[in-house]
């Protein structure tokens, strides 16, 4: 497998603006969130979180 670029991450006070390549912007964001939300569901109980996000986008940043 190749390894996914990223995007890459700057420490900016509005989160949104945080990440470099325009297109890549909320999808990163969004991803971060996604992430984040992940580790507190599966803290919350051990639910199968992450079949239920496959579908959605997000894996591409």
């Amino acid at each position: 497998m190749r390894k996914r670029k990223r995007a890459k991450r700057i420490w900016v006070k509005n989160k949104k603006d945080r990440y470099e390549g325009v297109q890549l912007n909320y999808l990163a964001f969004a991803h971060d969130r996604l992430k984040r939300r992940l580790k507190f569901r599966k803290k919350l109980q051990c639910s199968s979180a992450a079949s239920y996000y496959g579908a959605m986008p997000f894996f591409i940043a």
